[in-house]
């Protein structure tokens, strides 16, 4: 997929850029890369080297007046000529800013894909505006993270695997969490298996993965713990997977035990 990176650098910190990437990389090639703001101002210095690591193409935007918004003019101004333009077949939009909620619409609308990165607490509105959105804190660092992004989960069966051995200072990048069918995952994960047509309760992994997307664009299995889907359905024990030598990994829900009567 074709892309374009689209960067609020007023509203998202510098050191995030090596995550970010590597993220849009997963997804496509990037050709269009672009940053948007006041770079004579202090606090986005750092954004010159990281413009040059990663071939953005800093769009200055001096703040001709306190309070206002010219970089993120500027940010719509160009969205909006390339979707006119279908040089590309998706938009990143880099930023935390749910004033961009209508633009992300507007782009969508228009036959573009919109994949969203921001922190974790951007409001839902411009969220769900996108394709699919990326907390990039989690990105950045998915175990130490994890509690921050997904703590309002905690009481619904999250919780880190027992340790077997001294806890360490530095927490490894695998770490496990494990993973129960009253949690997050499992409700969400459920809801998007009983919308797929399934053979005696199997469903192929690329389907559930496509179906995750819709019933939840925010959902991201790093914010678990887990680099992919498979791995994650493997660490839950709600599930069933069959992961044959050839052919695709297929998914089914565990059947439920009763104790006898």
């Amino acid at each position: 997929m074709k892309l374009a990176v689209l960067i609020d650098a007023e509203n998202i910190s510098a050191s995030l850029a090596d995550d970010l990437f590597k993220s849009v990389g997963e997804l496509g090639e990037a050709p269009i890369r672009r940053a948007y703001g006041d770079f004579s101002r202090p606090g986005l210095s750092n954004w010159g080297v990281v413009c040059a690591q990663h071939a953005l193409l800093p769009i200055q935007q001096f703040a001709n007046a306190s309070g206002k918004n010219a970089a993120d003019i500027a940010l719509v101004i160009d969205a909006m000529d390339l979707l006119h333009a279908q040089t590309v077949e998706g938009i990143c939009l880099v930023t935390s800013d749910s004033d961009f909620t209508r633009l992300a619409m507007r782009i969508r609308e228009g036959g573009l894909a919109v994949f969203g990165f921001g922190s974790p607490k951007t409001l839902p509105a411009f969220r769900h505006a996108c394709t699919r959105h990326f907390p990039l804190e989690v990105l950045k660092c998915p175990t130490e993270s994890v509690l921050s992004a997904v703590k309002d989960t905690a009481d619904k069966g999250v919780k880190p695997a027992p340790q077997t051995t001294a806890p360490k200072k530095t927490p490894k990048a695998n770490k496990v969490w494990d993973v129960h069918p009253t949690n997050s995952f499992a409700a969400l994960a459920i809801k998007a298996m009983s919308e797929l047509v399934h053979t005696e309760g199997w469903i192929d992994l690329a389907a559930i993965g496509s179906r995750l997307r819709i019933v939840d664009p925010k959902f991201d299995c790093r914010a678990f713990g887990r680099p992919k889907l498979s791995s994650l359905f493997q660490a839950c024990e709600a599930f069933d997977v069959d992961a044959p030598a050839s052919g695709h990994m297929r998914i089914r829900l565990k059947p439920v035990s009763l104790p006898p009567q």
